[in-house]
């Protein structure tokens, strides 16, 4: 990456719309401008664009309270529209001279072709395959244009907070658990010793949000959420030696739909980790903001502010 470019960050569900803009350098992220808002109900079912047009007018209006400056965007893939896999090949099939059996992995992906589009990153002997249906994608893609907005990228969550946890720290052996709070679906993810292990979706209990506002919480149901958390991540993350209560990570990367106290605090005694950025951004060197914004914590923004990264060059 060179010079410096304006760039937005897309980030939506069926509960909540986050968009951010900001600017982007090889040494900093800026937040420029914020904004978020509860989605109207009937939009979106169960990770699926269910009233096209409705989102399109309602995305614009929300999209024109902060008057954008740049058309580049990027916008989240709904979890349960995508397999994110991790192989480890041997050295010689990841030197630059050598194409990665791309056709292998898809294989062990056994997804159809005619309703998935595969795509693949590196990271040193680490290869991550991602399957995603292509309905879904192209329905974000197409919602970004009919909104005035140019497509950069479209991304699972695990990756856009691995991203910008990795950008910010600029650390890559400190530990991290990336858990992204959503509906229909929450997704999970490690940092462990240099890797990156994906861990896939947990059910999100329609009963433990009313709607997206921060005071609508269901205490009563957190039980059921931190139990399948736990056994989700000890069952996933074994081979890279993690067990809940006894491994605990440097940091807990928290985003998404904002959990209210009650649930962070339960999410954080399980994680025996801090949550990532919950004090502000003051200490941060590589991460500013400019202006106000008053309705959003960066915990809570930090999923928009990876899908942000992506800049139109890259």
């Amino acid at each position: 990456m060179a010079g410096s470019d304006t760039t937005i960050g897309f980030w939506f569900n069926e509960k909540r719309l986050i968009i951010v803009e900001t600017r982007v350098s090889d040494r900093s992220i800026t937040l420029i401008k914020s904004v978020d808002a509860d989605m109207p109900q009937g939009l979106i079912e169960k990770g699926h664009i269910e009233d096209f047009d409705g989102l399109c007018a309602f995305s614009k209006e929300v999209l024109k309270s902060i008057k954008p400056t740049t058309k580049f965007a990027s916008i989240n893939l709904p979890p349960g529209s995508y397999q994110l896999k991790r192989f480890q090949l041997p050295e010689e099939y990841i030197t630059a001279d050598t194409e990665i059996p791309y056709f292998e992995l898809k294989n062990q992906l056994l997804q159809d072709e005619t309703r998935y589009k595969f795509s693949h990153f590196v990271m040193g002997q680490q290869v991550y395959m991602i399957a995603a249906l292509r309905s879904h994608m192209d329905q974000g893609l197409k919602l970004l244009t009919s909104i005035g907005l140019v497509p950069v990228s479209s991304e699972p969550p695990e990756i856009s907070l691995h991203n910008i946890f990795r950008f910010i720290t600029d650390d890559w052996l400190l530990s991290a658990l990336l858990l992204e709070v959503s509906t229909p679906y929450s997704t999970v993810a490690l940092i462990k010793d240099g890797v990156f292990y994906p861990g896939g979706k947990i059910v999100t209990g329609s009963d433990l949000y009313l709607s997206a506002c921060k005071s609508t919480i269901q205490p009563v149901n957190i039980d059921q959420f931190i139990e399948d958390l736990k056994q989700k991540m000890d069952s996933v993350f074994a081979p890279a030696g993690f067990k809940t209560g006894s491994t605990p990570p440097s940091a807990l990367v928290l985003s998404g739909i904002y959990p209210n106290l009650a649930l962070a605090m339960e999410i954080e005694n399980l994680v025996d980790s801090p949550i990532y950025l919950a004090d502000g951004i003051k200490k941060q060197k590589r991460v500013k903001k400019k202006g106000k914004h008053q309705n959003i914590t960066f915990p809570e923004m930090l999923s928009a502010l990876g899908l942000a990264l992506r800049r139109p060059h890259d």
